[in-house]
């Protein structure tokens, strides 16, 4: 169903350059991140991140290239009245609808995957301001 959380139908880039911190909620943590539910885990780079945000942006503007051309899918007229002309017309559209239907669940899952790697990258910054901050107040009090 379109917005479900589904897993992934390839691998996520993982890196050992970047372990994995116990109890830390952002993209250096161990966690579920995306579309993926139980399992999907994966450790990433705040750079690394940021290009896989840009990389997802980019499919979803490939998407929406696809959905605007393939309005031509939807509306074939057959070349004559007769019958055998508007039952192929009506089969094509019905195809081109339901390629419709599958790239608006695409673009949905892409948005919210975006979504949730927008919000993993913001909380690894705040997270890693946070500690800047501390560190800095350590700094001035000692």
């Amino acid at each position: 169903m379109a917005g479900e959380d589904a897993p992934l139908p390839f691998p996520l880039p993982t890196t050992s350059s970047a372990p994995a911190v116990p109890g830390l909620p952002g993209p250096l943590g161990e966690g579920t991140y995306g579309g993926g539910g139980a399992g999907g885990k994966f450790r990433v780079s705040p750079d690394e991140l940021a290009g896989l945000i840009n990389q997802w942006e980019d499919l979803r503007t490939d998407l929406q290239t696809a959905w605007d051309q393939s309005q031509v899918m939807v509306g074939v007229r057959g070349p004559g009245t007769e019958q055998a002309s508007g039952t192929m017309a009506k089969a094509a559209n019905t195809s081109g609808g339901a390629y419709q239907e599958h790239n608006q669940a695409m673009r949905v899952y892409a948005d919210g995957y975006i979504k949730k790697l927008r919000a993993a990258l913001n909380n690894y910054t705040r997270n890693e301001q946070a500690s800047q901050d501390l560190i800095d107040k350590v700094k001035r009090n000692t």
